[in-house]
């Protein structure tokens, strides 16, 4: 609305402003040899025309000129209208633009993330194949009895099996401990001495059972570099992408693998700030008591005698 207003105004200016004041000045000469001429006025009286007639054109020439000043502002204005406009869609182009790119960006570190994400997942599913096969010969060879479902024994089994057994030889010194000094279940102190007594578990436990010992450590290198790749990755996921691959990394652990992959994240790895990150200790298993795991846990990633539960905190 405003802009026509200016047009109208301008063409106004331009189409009868402009030509009257025109006429009015070329009549002005006009009017004088008519008065010298046909009414006689003297020659000698030039000088008084000639400032008649200078008093009478350079007002409207000035007027002219002033119409035409006001006419060029209303044009640069226009001008700086359009141009201001024309930047704005520009700035805006730019805006989508950029965020198109980083969109594409965005698309392309996920494309890298997922390419080696799964080449990581197909090696992790070569060792487990190797886990399972030596851990069943090793049973086999030693005539361990077992109860389970079928003759040949599955990657959840055998973690289950090391599993029982890291946990039957801490249970074993965790209570020489409680015997022998006043130690409380659920002191910091406990549960510091929990944790060294649970990686000397974890080690006799594997290094037991022949060959295993270079093909778990392998196993745990694999997942170490799962954890450190979703870590450095997780700015550019939304949530649900980030539990998707947490969730896939998990149901690959299995869930009778994941207590013993947790703990060796925490204390032997130098992983331990990417698990508590991660929130990876939400994924433990429960074994008969989950609010000492919760604690255990909690003790282990943050080193804090607040015993609550974190989400509690959220």
């Amino acid at each position: 609305m405003k802009k026509e207003k200016e047009k109208v105004l301008t063409n106004t200016i331009e189409h009868v402003y402009v030509p009257y004041a025109l006429v009015a000045a070329i009549t002005s000469p006009v009017l004088g040899w008519i008065l010298v001429k046909e009414k006689g006025v003297e020659f000698g009286d030039l000088g008084t025309f000639g400032d008649f007639l200078g008093g009478s054109t350079v007002p409207l020439l000035t007027f002219i000129t002033i119409l035409l000043l006001i006419r060029t502002i209303r044009i640069q204005s226009n001008q700086l209208d359009v141009q201001k406009d024309e930047f704005t869609l520009l700035r805006e182009e730019m805006a989508s633009t950029k965020e198109a790119l980083q969109e594409q960006g965005k698309t392309a570190k996920i494309q890298r993330f997922e390419n080696s994400f799964f080449i990581q997942i197909n090696e992790l599913r070569n060792i487990k194949s190797n886990i399972t096969k030596e851990l069943y010969e090793h049973l086999v060879k030693h005539a361990t009895k077992m109860v389970f479902d079928s003759d040949k024994l599955s990657f959840k089994d055998m973690m289950l099996y090391l599993d029982e057994q890291i946990e039957l030889r801490v249970s074993a010194n965790t209570a020489v401990i409680l015997r022998q000094s006043k130690m409380e279940k659920d002191s910091p102190n406990y549960f510091h001495e929990y944790g060294k007594i649970y990686v000397q578990a974890y080690n006799h436990t594997i290094r037991d059972i022949e060959k295993l010992e270079d093909i778990i450590s392998t196993f745990h290198f694999i997942i170490e570099r799962i954890v450190i790749l979703i870590f450095h990755n997780k700015s550019v996921m939304d949530g649900w992408e980030l539990n998707y691959y947490k969730d896939y990394l998990y149901e690959e652990i299995t869930r009778e693998g994941f207590n013993i992959v947790l703990f060796h994240l925490i204390l032997q790895s130098k992983e331990k700030e990417k698990v508590k990150e991660l929130e990876l200790d939400d994924y433990a298993s429960p074994n008969g008591n989950p609010e000492f795991l919760s604690k255990l846990l909690n003790f282990l990633l943050n080193g804090s005698p607040d015993w609550q539960n974190k989400k509690a905190k959220k």
